[in-house]
Order: C-alpha cells, then structure tokens, then sequence
C-alpha cells in the first residue's frame, strides 16, 4: 500500500474559518463577546496544531446518525483524485490493521486518550484515507474543547465542499456528552455550508442545523428547519427515521431539546463511532477484509462461533439503509479456521424491518439442548425499539423459529423470545416473568415492586397503555383476566410473528 505525501495545510493567522467564512465577522458577535473569545481561543490553538492534523486526500465519512445518512458520493468517486480506488479501507494501516484495531480498542476501554491519538498518527502514516475525523473525535473524547474546535474549524476549511464530513462535524459539536466549550457558531457555520451543498433537501442536515438553531435560542427557526425536514423525509419509507423526526419537531415545539441520546440513538455513542471507523471492519461499503469475504454484502458482517461447532455469520443487505431492508444469516461447519467459510451449510434471507442488526447471540432459549441464534435489532429512530428473531441450529440446518418486535429499548428479548417457544396463559408467573421482560418496571438489580404484585401491575398499566384515560370505563380492570390479555396483545405475547 503505497505511503500518501501529505501536504502541509497553511493556517489562517486572521483567525478559524469555516468554509470560507471568519468565525468573528462583521455582523457576527463584537470582540468582547464570548463567542468571540472563543474563536481566538481556537485560532491560537488552530496556530500550534501540527501539519498532520490536516490531512490532503477525501476521508471517508462515518453516518452522523444511521437513520438520516444519505451516502452522496460513492467510494470510486471519493478516492478518484488521488487514485486510490473504491477498495481503500477506512483506517486501513497496511499490514498491521489488524493489530493496530485491537490495541485501539484496548486503548478505547482503558480512556487513554493520548495512547489513542499517538496511535493514529502512526497509523496515519500508511492509511490509505486521511484519519481526520478519528483525531477530532478523539479530542472530542479526551474533551479537549479548545484543541477540538480548533481543529474543526480547520476541517470545515479544508472539507468545505463534503456535506457528509460536513455534517458529522457539525452533529458532532451539538451532541458530544461533556463538551465545556461547546462551539455552535461553528457548527451553525458547518451545517449552513453543508445545507447549502445539498440545496436544503438533505434530511440528515436539516436535523442537524435545526438542532443547532434550538441551541442557539433561535427556537423559531429550529421549527421551521425541522418541519422542511419531516416533509422531505415523507417521500421516503424509512418509517423509523420518519417518527424520530416528527417527535423531534414535537420536541421543539414544546420547548425542549432531545436528549443527545434520544438523537443519536444508541448505539451510536463516540467510542463506537471511532472503533468502528479505525476497526479493519469499520469500512462504510463492506468491501476488502475478512468479512467482506464471509458475507458479500453491504457492511460488516457479524460472526460467532457455536458452542457445538459451527460459525453462524449475519450481515444486512447491500446498499440497503440502516433502518430497514433485508438480511441474510448463514451457518458455515467452520472445521478450517483458516478458512471458516469454505464449507456452507444453510441459510437464509429475512426482512429487516425493526432497524440496524445490533447483535447477534447463542443460547438454548427452550432448554432442549439445542443452539438458538438470536439477532437482534434496534430501531435507530426516536425510541430505540428492540427487535430480534432466533433460529435453531439443528442437523446443520437454520431454522426460523420466533420473532419479537417493537419492544421497549430496554426489553429483555431473550427472556420473550423462550416465552414466544414456551408460552404460558396470561396470569402465570411465567407470564408476568415475560411482561416483566418487556415492560421493566424493575431495575437491572431487581429493585422494585414484586413482580405480580398489584403495585406491579399498576406500573405495568401506565408503561402499556400510557395514552389510557384513568376515567374509561371500557379500559379493563388492573390485573382481571381481561387486562391480561389485552397487555399480552399490546406487547406481542401471541404467536412467532412469522
């Protein structure tokens, strides 16, 4: 892999700018303001960052948030001009990736921030892509403000002309936990150019500037920005993405801000974000590495070893969005661990329905001895809703065996999915054991009311059927067989939901 020359990037003495524009000007804030001594903060730091900040070629950007990510440019076009082709890796060192991946998650769990970042400067020297982003994020992460705004401001310059890279910045500024020095007239600056770039039709900008606005107490104008936003998300069919930007617009209406983790989405955190762009898996179009190989499609593929033998690898369709799609599952005897695809067994392709594949896992669900594989999915709108389907693994063979789907973001399914296999009639304590599992009245230590109790069951009501009128004299009665059954409906209780 050839080594990249990499150009030293001339900084502006006048101060940060942002796509072509000062951050202190003339009808902007006045000298003595604190935006404006922010921005000679970030401008003297900006003044000392080193040349390799900067990098010279297109990065490749992560989603700023899996549910808005419109991919503008694809890999052949972004990596053109420096002819690199479409197979460069995010992050891809040569040879080392491998290791390089392992101890930055090492480096990750233990917070070490500074062993993070001397790590990707030595990546960056045979990086087949620019690790810009990596380093922002991780100065994000080390809450770094000055040196992270400083370096933002200098990105903005040189990727004026990229609204994913763009984006990200900007989203990035408005949402990262811990941010002292939070610079939003940067990211205004940011989303406004990628706005632009995008005619205002891009939802995922829209919903970052409009955040920003709401930030920025232009509270009027973050209304109107996420009402373009929603209109232009309903010619689409991404009904995840759809609720979360309607209940965004709520939100704003009533004067309140989504938390960063009800617009992220979780799973979406920082940490994951960069693992997932400096892993040798962490490539956005799925092409070159191990898993590529195993699944052919679109994104990284996810592996795990049976117990039994056997290695089962799930990915999602190709091309296909986060949010909905399809996704094959398919069981290899994996007996070369060279080589743990030669040998295929069985497989399948499902609808993707209930999000972005989280995870997948092994367990005896009914406790016939035999491997279930659970994949389970998150909705990456507002909500974070839980789904997951699981198979058995028997006579190298896969089969579809029970399904659950819109649970709460927190749900148990594993426990609802042995229920879907061993069901048990509403009133039993297997059954409250499963509602229990949807719903989570208790904490993860248990704390709370006993599980069947009549405290219980009023916590039950109120987390099911939060829209009830308490004077309805239909609604049935707390804790009758009635009210059992219509709760076993509301989550889904009945049947494998084939």
């Amino acid at each position: 892999m050839r080594i990249m020359k990499w150009m030293e990037s001339a900084v502006l003495a006048a101060g940060v700018m942002t796509c072509g524009v000062a951050l202190a000007t003339a009808d902007g804030p006045g000298a003595g303001s604190d935006e404006a001594k922010q921005a000679n903060a970030f401008a003297k730091a900006a003044e000392s960052a080193p040349a390799a900040d900067v990098a010279t070629a297109e990065p490749a950007v992560l989603p700023a948030r899996p549910a808005l990510k419109v991919v503008k440019v694809d890999r052949e076009e972004m990596f053109a001009e420096e002819g690199q082709g479409a197979n460069a890796v995010d992050g891809d060192a040569g040879g080392d990736s491998e290791e390089d991946a392992d101890e930055m998650a090492q480096l990750l769990e233990a917070k070490d921030w500074d062993g993070a970042l001397t790590l990707v400067d030595e990546m960056q020297a045979e990086a087949a892509a620019p690790l810009d982003l990596a380093r922002f994020l991780l100065l994000v992460l080390k809450k770094d403000d000055v040196a992270a705004m400083a370096l933002a401001g200098k990105l903005g310059e040189k990727y004026a002309d990229n609204t994913d890279f763009l984006n990200e910045l900007a989203w990035t500024i408005a949402t990262a936990d811990g941010l002292k020095n939070r610079d939003l007239a940067l990211a205004e600056k940011l989303a406004v150019r990628a706005n632009e770039l995008e005619n205002e039709e891009d939802e995922a900008v829209l919903d970052t500037l409009a955040r920003i606005k709401f930030m920025r107490s232009d509270k009027a104008g973050a209304i109107a920005i996420q009402q373009k936003t929603v209109t232009a998300a309903e010619a689409g069919d991404d009904d995840c993405m759809k609720a979360r930007l309607a209940a965004t617009l709520q939100s704003y209406q009533a004067g309140k801000l989504p938390s960063p983790e009800e617009a992220n989405g979780e799973g979406n955190s920082l940490e994951e974000r960069l693992a997932d762009l400096l892993s040798e898996d962490g490539n956005e179009d799925g092409e070159g590495g191990d898993d590529a190989d195993a699944d052919g499609e679109g994104g990284a593929a996810k592996k795990i070893m049976l117990p039994a033998g056997g290695m089962v690898v799930v990915a999602k369709g190709d091309g296909e969005a986060e949010s909905l799609g399809s996704y094959s599952i398919r069981l290899y005897a994996a007996e070369d661990q060279e080589h743990p695809c030669d040998d295929f067994l069985d497989g399948a392709v499902r609808p993707r329905e209930g999000g972005s594949i989280e995870g997948v896992s092994v367990k005896d669900l009914d406790g016939d001895g035999t491997n279930d594989v659970i994949v389970t999915f998150r909705c990456v709108g507002t909500g974070s809703y839980l789904s997951a389907d699981a198979f058995r693994v028997a006579d190298k063979k896969l089969t579809f065996v029970a399904s659950v789907a819109d649970q709460a973001p927190n749900a148990n399914v594993e426990k609802l999915l042995a229920f879907k296999l061993k069901p048990a009639a509403p009133g039993t304590t297997a059954w409250f054991d499963a509602v229990e599992a949807a719903v989570r009245v208790c904490d993860d230590e248990g704390h709370g009311p006993d599980i069947g109790s009549d405290e219980w069951k009023r916590a039950v009501d109120a987390k099911v059927f939060e829209d009830k009128d308490d004077d309805d004299a239909k609604a049935p009665k707390i804790g009758s067989m009635e009210w059992c059954e219509a709760v076993g409906r509301q989550l889904g209780l009945f049947g494998t939901e084939e």
